[in-house]
């Protein structure tokens, strides 16, 4: 009866494995279409940039046109960068929670044998996610997209794209602060058991969501602030006093926030390279038995 216990244990833990996994393949599915019909228009939108600078043939339309081409080209790169963000970053966070530890999880059963602290420690797991208000964050995930497609929409008018964007940081902010509080933690510390060699790792560490969400609420949350008092400027709604910006143009507010944006998605892919693309070689260090090279001075006399 044992061995049929068991062998029903790792039955569930196959069936959790297929579901998990073809749920997550759906989800990432609707994202695809969703960027997809972002790319197209973003796409089309710096045709129009490219027709009224002269870059390529085409008939302008000047209802179309930007009132800041050369800011909407850069506007153009901000969103392709921010595709990439968003798109990779999310599939990284949604395959991490709800398919890879599970995986880990249930791999180290299956190498280490199936010990009663381990059977709770993968029970408390699925507790902690069956009961987790974050599983439904799939629907605020496609809501993010949907922004981030009508982000795509306003390259030709960057203020609109400037309030589009700062409206995305900010709620992605406040996503990633309430998530971390939430989840993050408690997924580095499944993570630090069953690797304990590889904690002391900055690869290993910033592979996980934890460490480049909280760098991302930090920077999405100034960077929308920023950008905010720049449209406020910009626009006249704040009045900044002649002796600070003596005769300047309120022009340098609209692309001090182009240029404030566009840094918020360099600094980001930077520091969360390791998250975007995760580097294993620590991890793999660590946990193998390599023996050492023996040094010259240790070498055999031939």
């Amino acid at each position: 009866m044992a061995g049929s216990g068991d062998s029903g244990d790792e039955v569930v833990r196959h069936f959790i494995d297929v579901a998990t996994t073809n749920s997550n393949s759906s989800i990432k599915s609707v994202w695809l279409i969703l960027f997809t019909a972002g790319t197209i228009s973003a796409l089309a939108k710096l045709n129009i940039v490219l027709i009224q600078l002269g870059f390529v043939q085409g008939v302008q339309n000047p209802e179309l046109q930007s009132s800041y081409p050369i800011a909407s080209l850069i506007l153009f790169i901000i969103y392709f960068m921010t595709f990439f963000r968003f798109y990779v970053g999310d599939i990284r966070i949604f395959d991490i929670r709800y398919t890879e530890i599970f995986k880990i999880l249930n791999k180290h059963l299956q190498v280490h044998g199936t010990q009663s602290h381990d059977k709770k420690g993968l029970l408390e797991f699925l507790k902690f996610q069956d009961q987790n208000i974050f599983k439904f964050e799939s629907l605020y995930l496609v809501f993010q997209t949907l922004i981030i497609v009508y982000l795509a929409y306003q390259i030709t008018s960057p203020i609109d794209f400037l309030k589009v964007y700062a409206l995305l940081m900010l709620i992605n902010a406040l996503w990633l602060t309430f998530s971390n509080l939430r989840f993050s933690e408690r997924t580095s510390a499944l993570i630090s058991d069953i690797f304990p060699g590889a904690t002391k790792s900055h690869s290993f560490q910033s592979m996980f969501p934890r460490k480049a969400g909280w760098f991302w609420a930090t920077n999405n949350f100034l960077t929308a602030i920023g950008i905010g008092l720049c449209i406020l400027f910009f626009t006249g709604q704040i009045n900044v006093p002649a002796s600070i910006v003596g005769s300047l143009d309120p022009v340098i507010f609209l692309e001090f926030a182009v240029g404030l944006t566009l840094f918020n998605c360099v600094i980001d892919l930077h520091m969360a390279r390791d998250f975007y693309f995760p580097r294993f070689a620590d991890l793999y260090e660590s946990q193998a038995s390599i023996p050492e090279e023996p040094t010259v001075a240790e070498q055999p006399d031939g």
